[in-house]
């Protein structure tokens, strides 16, 4: 039986270094998708025939249907062993000067992508667990974003608070199925992503009435955490990547893990521990909030 692997987002960042890992074992074959004609050719120069490249745009809903339907064709009895939703949208900009669509494409990527998947996809991954001892599994990279929220981040905060009550939820009746459901936590990395939020932080007031008054507070975006002073703090998308594949691995994984010293920051201490109180006044001094 082949070990079918589901996994959005491989067109760079953590889910390229999660592909990258998951091709050095020989068991698995990986379905990726991908929007653009460069990013497919990227998949074709790795000139690997396990790697299956099927064209969708994941903020469309039909666009995931038809998705799916490739990918049941392309299992057949095999089922499904993982469903890796990996694919991601960022936005930093203040509530006023924000657009609703900006909000709907952030929540149809990061929460409704991995829900629609998840479901259409159900039958496939009960396939595989019906028939191996090691059960299938949903893997769902969040961020601690999910747990705590910043300033200036409202879209990606509420997508990502979404996709963690998401599975948090299906971890009891998918497991009625014997199928794992993991949330991870990678911690702010240094991607593209993470390069185009900062930059799209200061684009989104530039030229406005309010800038001097957003100015101060932005400085936390001002400069590329992946560039700055707290570069080396910051965890690699491969060294994620990496981290991600050995809890994909596991037998039985937990249901969450935070895997860098700043999300087990965020989420073991302060969204567990810190009064509420507490937790926003660290915001508003790490923002420039405090009047």
């Amino acid at each position: 039986m082949k070990r079918f692997i589901v996994l959005t987002g491989a067109t760079g960042g953590i889910g390229q270094e999660i592909l990258k890992v998951l091709l050095k074992n020989d068991k698995y074959n990986i379905i990726v998708s991908y929007r653009k004609e460069s990013q497919l050719n990227m998949f074709l120069e790795m000139d690997d025939e396990r790697i299956i490249p099927i064209n969708a745009d994941l903020s469309k809903s039909d666009d995931i249907d038809k998705l799916s339907k490739k990918i049941k064709s392309h299992v057949s009895n095999d089922g499904i062993y993982a469903l890796i939703n990996c694919a991601g949208l960022a936005d930093a900009t203040p509530l006023e000067y924000s657009s609703e669509k900006k909000a709907r494409e952030l929540m149809e990527v990061n929460y409704f992508a991995p829900m629609k998947l998840t479901k259409n996809l159900l039958s496939d991954l009960k396939v595989y667990s019906d028939a191996n001892a090691v059960k299938s599994r949903v893997v769902n990279v969040a961020s601690w974003a999910g747990v705590v929220a910043q300033p200036f981040i409202p879209f990606y905060n509420a997508s990502k608070f979404a996709i963690m009550g998401f599975s948090e939820s299906i971890y009891y009746d998918l497991g009625l199925d014997n199928i794992h459901v993991v949330s991870i936590i990678p911690g702010v990395t240094k991607t593209a992503l993470l390069s185009k939020t900062t930059g799209s932080a200061f684009d989104s007031i530039k030229g406005s009435s309010k800038y001097d008054k957003y100015n101060k507070n932005f400085k936390m975006f001002s400069t590329d955490p992946s560039e700055g002073p707290f570069a080396k703090f910051l965890s690699s998308s491969k060294k994620a990547g990496e981290n991600i594949v050995s809890i994909l691995e596991k037998d039985n994984p937990k249901s969450r893990y935070a895997i860098a010293s700043d999300a087990k920051f965020m989420d073991l201490i302060v969204s567990r521990l810190f009064p509420v109180k507490m937790r926003l006044g660290m915001m508003k001094r790490m923002y420039s909030l405090e009047k």
